[in-house]
């Protein structure tokens, strides 16, 4: 939130025409001093990991710093310019996260840089009833939809957190297809929004990117294209929104370097970067095959305030298809789910609940189908308007449509998070 005008010794750092601009300081500090996690995967011999920490951070919301500046470029235009950076949880770091302009005038608004799309946005604004960083959001925070973790290639990851998921990751073709399909904030973001008309608002947004790097590098030449629209609507309690958005991304095909080395059995293979015998890397890369994802995301989200409390519901649907080496393409996934969500405010305690449920059937076969399910419960308390504590615990599952409880592709993460959020 915005708060306050940088103090005159921090303006006089700036140049002239910075200091005429009405520029502002704001952030987030969230600490959870107490997390745990519990991870159930199935198998022949069931397994339960569990881990504890007193020193952990961003459990209900991101810990970040802004930077805002407005000028007034008159014919009622106003230009606005915004950089924040993510404190990390354990050391402090900054890193850099969003960075945009915008220029709004009675016409609508256009925005350029760094962000979470429309698409998104619009999403987790629907498919979350309390915290969208904690136990409990793949999907309830609508998040993981749109980055693509609710079609990764095993339970295991598919219950977790998308940025967990990456420990899991092995093989350059696993790696680039998690890349490929995070839909979510990128950079090279175009994006227009009307004004409002009688309630309705639409958004339309254009994203394109492209790396265009020599034969020895290990990805060759990626390109990504990705546009949406969105369309919302407001009246008085209810609030509703509406988005259809489509992703491609490519990578050129690229050989071998002559400097890569395996054995007999993977040399020169997608994947084959390993260093436990059965292949290893000396230097350059192996050789990649052309690979291209078309990713189909569209979703519908509806809010009511009832007073006492609102209610949520959002329905999201995606589909992703891989085409290798201009083959035939194959389904990563084909997902489909509805999140339901309630917040009640109870004096200075706000109390939310959420609960998600949903299928990812990618063939005709239902031996890869995998049923998602998973709640949310938290509660968040004001010690003031700044300062609040929070408590949230969730689960998340991911099971085979055709397995038994302990079945090797199942799994359950369920966590518990109690921390502090201060707002400046």
């Amino acid at each position: 939130m915005k708060k306050h005008v940088l103090a005159a010794a921090l303006a006089s750092a700036f140049a002239a025409p910075v200091v005429a601009q009405n520029v502002t300081m704001s952030g987030t500090l969230d600490v959870n001093p107490y997390s745990q996690t519990k991870t159930f995967i199935g198998g022949t011999t069931p397994e339960t990991r569990k881990s504890t920490t007193t020193s952990n951070g961003s459990g209900w919301s991101t810990s970040v710093i802004n930077f805002t500046a407005t000028e007034d470029l008159g014919g009622g235009l106003k230009a606005t310019a915004f950089v924040n950076q993510v404190v990390n949880a354990t050391d402090g770091l900054l890193t850099a996260r969003d960075r945009w302009i915008n220029i709004s005038g009675g016409m609508g608004s256009v925005q350029f840089g760094r962000f979470s799309p429309a698409m998104e946005s619009g999403y987790t604004a629907f498919a979350v009833a309390g915290t969208t960083n904690t136990a409990g959001t793949s999907d309830s925070s609508g998040y993981d939809l749109v980055v693509g973790s609710m079609g990764y290639d095993n339970a295991l990851s598919r219950s977790l957190t998308t940025t967990t998921v990456s420990a899991y990751s092995t093989g350059l073709d696993r790696d680039w297809n998690i890349t490929a399909v995070d839909a979510g904030r990128q950079s090279g973001i175009v994006q227009f929004t009307s004004p409002t008309v009688n309630g309705f608002k639409a958004t339309a947004e254009y994203i394109g990117n492209d790396i265009d790097r020599d034969a020895s590098a290990r990805t060759g030449t990626n390109s990504s294209k990705q546009q949406a629209l969105r369309v919302d609507y407001s009246a008085g309690p209810l609030t509703v929104g509406v988005s259809m958005g489509k992703r491609t991304a490519k990578r050129e095909a690229s050989a071998v370097s002559s400097l890569y080395a395996g054995n007999a059995a993977n040399a020169g293979q997608d994947g084959a970067v390993v260093a436990n015998g059965t292949g290893f890397y000396v230097s350059g890369t192996p050789a990649l095959q052309e690979r291209k994802i078309d990713s189909d995301i569209k979703w519908l989200g509806v809010s009511y305030d009832a007073g006492v409390a609102t209610v949520l519901y959002a329905y999201g649907s995606r589909k992703d298809e891989l085409s290798v080496a201009g083959a035939a393409s194959t389904d990563l996934s084909n997902v489909k789910l509805h999140n339901f969500g309630v917040r009640v405010p109870v004096g200075a305690v706000a109390f939310s609940a959420s609960y998600y449920k949903g299928d990812d059937k990618r063939t005709s076969s239902a031996t890869d189908d995998i049923d998602h399910d998973g709640y949310q419960l938290g509660a968040r308390y004001a010690l003031s308007k700044r300062t609040s504590i929070y408590l949230v615990n969730g689960e998340n599952k991911a099971t085979l449509s055709t397995g038994s409880s302990v079945a090797a592709g199942n799994s359950k993460v369920k966590a518990t998070n109690l921390g502090m959020v201060h707002t400046f």
